[in-house]
């Protein structure tokens, strides 16, 4: 499994935290399933935002550039993420991606214009298949605008750069320069799990173009379709409307929100809305979730209080089928929470027995797939 992380320029925010709560949930619960995971996540260090970010703050690159990756880790500790493998930095990566685009041109999937190299999307028949655009309706989404593409569609693999700005960059058959963003997890991927490989994730704004970007360079480099089994997306974190992001203005730090509700509140919050559908972040509805949440965990110490015998985790019996159904049929996290309130309710005047047993083992269970 896959998931596209930050582009380390800033610290986490909640929205962030929502995404990456997530994933980690279907990690674990993939792993109570039976299954080994390999799950890693990138971390976008090569890129402008974050070249011009360091050139704002007046800092080294490289030092900034440590300093928000260390910070990332950090809040991803924080927040119960523990499923995550490995962190992969783009910038690691390099010497795969120039492989790759080398061979992309090879192949007649890529062009050389004036030190940049691009992706010729002409060339590829299933582009806009992820995201169910014709090639009509892509036109008239250009990617970025460039005198130097034969098709407004195409997009960048490498990009040359003057010398002056050229701080990071790195050689190139076709000049100095830096990759461009779709390349770089393409490159992890690629050298990790190879052509193929079972569950790519990440914010649904990232299906175009990146994640079809993704798809083209990776099927015409490797030859093999499908390059990912299963694309799972999840909704965004707006406040006011708008999509909680840097860009936007409306940040609130994860480390922020850690520090003032703590992580069992927020991952029961990010929790309480499926993850496919956007959240609207209000802060009485997190209060809710923290007096939620406290009564949920209270009523499971009594219930493993008055059952007398060590039980291993559990969500198989009859007791935990809602439970159960809710998180197989598309990770459905409301229903499994409402699920596990009224069972945790219903087992409080229970007398120990087989029935207890069984409420007991469904709550070990869920305290290790929620992560709560």
């Amino acid at each position: 499994m896959f998931v596209c992380g930050p582009t380390v320029q800033d610290y986490l925010h909640l929205g962030h935290g929502r995404t990456y709560v997530f994933y980690d949930v279907l990690a674990r619960l993939l792993t109570h399933m039976g299954y080994k995971v390999n799950f890693i996540m990138n971390i976008t260090d090569v890129d402008d935002k974050v070249v011009e970010a360091a050139g704002r703050a007046n800092r080294d690159f490289w030092v900034f550039v440590d300093h928000y990756t260390r910070a990332f880790i950090q809040d991803m500790k924080a927040l119960g993420v523990t499923t995550v493998r490995r962190y992969e930095r783009a910038s690691g990566y390099i010497q795969e991606m120039l492989f790759q685009i080398s061979s992309l041109i090879e192949k007649g999937h890529a062009y050389v214009s004036e030190g940049d190299v691009y992706f010729d999307v002409s060339s590829y028949p299933y582009y806009g298949q992820l995201s169910k655009q014709g090639m009509s309706e892509l036109m008239l989404r250009p990617i970025e605008m460039s005198s130097k593409k034969r098709s407004q569609v195409d997009f960048a693999l490498w990009r040359s750069m003057p010398p002056e700005g050229c701080d990071p960059c790195w050689d190139s058959p076709w000049g100095k320069g830096r990759p461009g963003w779709h390349i770089e997890d393409t490159a992890i991927t690629v050298s990790n799990f190879g052509p193929q490989y079972d569950i790519h994730g990440g914010g649904y704004e990232l299906v175009y173009p990146h994640h079809e970007a993704e798809i083209a360079q990776a099927e015409s480099f490797t030859g093999v379709r499908p390059f990912v089994r299963y694309w799972v997306h999840t909704g965004m974190l707006t406040v006011g409307g708008k999509k909680m992001s840097k860009s936007e203005g409306n940040l609130i730090y994860l480390k922020d929100g850690l520090r003032k509700y703590g992580v069992n509140t927020l991952r029961w919050y990010f929790m309480k809305t499926h993850y496919r559908s956007d959240v609207s972040f209000d802060e009485k509805d997190v209060e809710l979730c923290a007096g939620e949440v406290e009564d949920l965990i209270s009523r499971a110490s009594k219930i493993r209080e008055r059952v007398h015998r060590r039980l291993k985790p559990d969500i198989t019996s009859e007791v935990a089928s809602r439970f159960r159904e809710a998180l197989t049929r598309d990770l459905d996290t409301p229903r499994a929470l409402a699920s596990l309130k009224r069972l945790a309710a219903d087992s409080s005047n229970r007398k120990p027995g087989l029935y207890l047993n069984q409420v007991c083992r469904l709550v070990l269970a869920a305290e290790e797939i929620l992560g709560l």
